[in-house]
């Protein structure tokens, strides 16, 4: 818990006194997905608990960077709009990916494969 305070009490104070909200939210979710990954390929405890630490941490730096991109491009009905349209994808994204990891997981003999497509598809989407 605290390695996430700090990374999110540095990164946003640094987001806001550069204007860099949009790079440094791509930087944490490519942290995220990079501890998940590490997650799934850890062989002992001890680092998979690390890597979800490193995670964790990316998760929830880019909350407060995330939500002031939205409205520094749109203003008015449209950020309300925008913010609405990410809220219920959100919701969507909850629900759909628990049911896609236990499908791939029963498809499978071990957990492994079922972790591992989700850090390689949150780094290629284009930024």
């Amino acid at each position: 818990m605290a390695v996430r305070l700090v990374v999110t009490r540095l990164v946003t104070r640094h987001a806001d006194r550069n204007g860099q909200h949009r790079n440094l939210a791509i930087c944490m979710l490519t942290m995220a997905a990079l501890g998940i990954g590490a997650s799934a390929l850890a062989t002992s405890v001890v680092p998979a608990v690390a890597a979800f630490c490193f995670a964790a941490a990316g998760f929830v730096a880019v909350q407060p960077l995330f939500w002031t991109i939205p409205t520094n491009f749109l203003g008015g009905a449209a950020a309300a709009g925008g913010i609405a349209l990410i809220n219920s994808l959100g919701n969507l994204g909850g629900f759909v990916a628990p049911n896609l990891k236990a499908l791939m997981e029963h498809q499978s003999t071990t957990r492994v494969p079922a972790c591992l497509p989700w850090p390689w598809l949150a780094c290629s989407v284009p930024h």
